[in-house]
């Protein structure tokens, strides 16, 4: 542990001070015995806790799984953004919001707003940022909306269903298998300037894979121009690839059009993660991450306009990992038997 990660705040607020001086300077067994004690260090766990900690990573995110009122106004945003700002009403006549649910808006809580339903998909200070679910019915095999609703309100796997990494898929690319070898239900990073050979990479991998039947299921996401009705020119002509090919934008802002690409992003999750729970083994490949990361930019650009001021860094940040683990996070080998690989 580096002394600038101990002294941070979370951590200084989470534990005892007597802790913390122990953690920093013991030495033989009293800091062998704390090294092996199933505290969370970050926001990493050596083992599941069955009530939250007190620390400031838990009082966000309960804090960030409701606005806390049922009347809502729309903000900021449009269908044609695909993104919308949701907040609490300062009063009854500028609500324009309708709740599906009587409870309070969470993770998953569908709206109706200018005659659409619109799901909500992360929190970013007193905001809920959602998606229209128009944009869904534009990719291949589209599921409605409550499906992809229900997939985001399903949790992540836990450390007790997930299994150890036992089974390496070969790829038939030498330096990969020998010096990154990739196991089944891991999560792997591709990263190149455009143009070095990272798609053309991952279609190798998979074109091997196939051939040794490694996984029962590919899905493909990508925002290439190219893709021609759903279809990559680069992939292997195989039934068992699934494509997603993101919709374009109505609008000329990068920003804004990438957001409107998130619920085909959305939607390959929610098939890959259908694979592993049917106990089947999915390779999901992501061409780019980038439509989710333009939405939080996005969504932080416009929480600090209405804010007035810059949001608070503990904060920002615990919400930044919830929005993002809660998709990531879905890759794993599950002791059930089934898998999520991730490219």
């Amino acid at each position: 542990l580096k002394p600038g990660f101990v002294h941070s705040v979370p951590l200084r607020r989470a534990f005892p001070l007597a802790m913390l001086q122990r953690l920093r300077t013991g030495a033989g067994a009293s800091r062998a015995r704390l090294l092996r004690a199933p505290f969370v260090v970050g926001a990493v766990a050596a083992k599941p806790f069955a009530s939250p900690l007190p620390c400031p990573l838990n009082r966000a995110r309960s804090s960030s799984s409701t606005v806390g009122e049922r009347q809502y106004r729309a903000i900021r945003g449009s269908a044609d953004e695909g993104l919308l700002m949701l907040g609490p009403c300062p009063s009854i006549e500028t609500c324009d919001v309708t709740a599906t649910s009587a409870s309070a808006l969470r993770l998953g809580s569908v709206v109706q707003h200018s005659g659409l339903q619109w799901l909500c998909l992360f929190a970013v200070d007193r905001h809920w940022i959602s998606i229209p679910s128009i944009a869904a019915t534009k990719a291949p095999s589209s599921p409605d909306i409550e499906t992809i609703a229900e997939f985001l309100r399903q949790p992540t796997p836990t450390q007790q269903e997930r299994a150890q990494l036992r089974d390496c898929v070969p790829t038939g690319i030498a330096a990969v298998d020998v010096l990154a070898p990739l196991g089944r239900g891991q999560s792997m990073l591709l990263c190149g300037p455009s143009g070095s050979g990272k798609s053309t990479l991952a279609c190798d991998l998979v074109d091997y894979a196939l051939r040794r039947n490694s996984f029962s299921q590919v899905i493909h996401f990508s925002t290439d121009s190219s893709n021609n009705g759903g279809k990559s020119a680069i992939l292997p002509d195989d039934e068992r690839i699934l494509e997603f090919a993101a919709p374009r934008s109505k609008v000329d802002s990068a920003t804004a059009g990438d957001a409107t690409q998130l619920a085909s992003l959305l939607n390959a999750f929610e098939v890959a993660q259908r694979v592993r729970d049917d106990g089947g083994h999915a390779l999901l490949i992501l061409d780019t991450f980038g439509p989710a990361l333009a939405a939080w930019d996005q969504a932080v650009t416009w929480s600090k306009l209405e804010s007035g001021s810059s949001i608070n860094a503990d904060m920002l940040a615990s919400h930044r990992r919830d929005f993002f683990a809660n998709l990531l996070e879905r890759a794993g080998s599950m002791a059930s038997g089934g898998s999520l690989t991730l490219l």
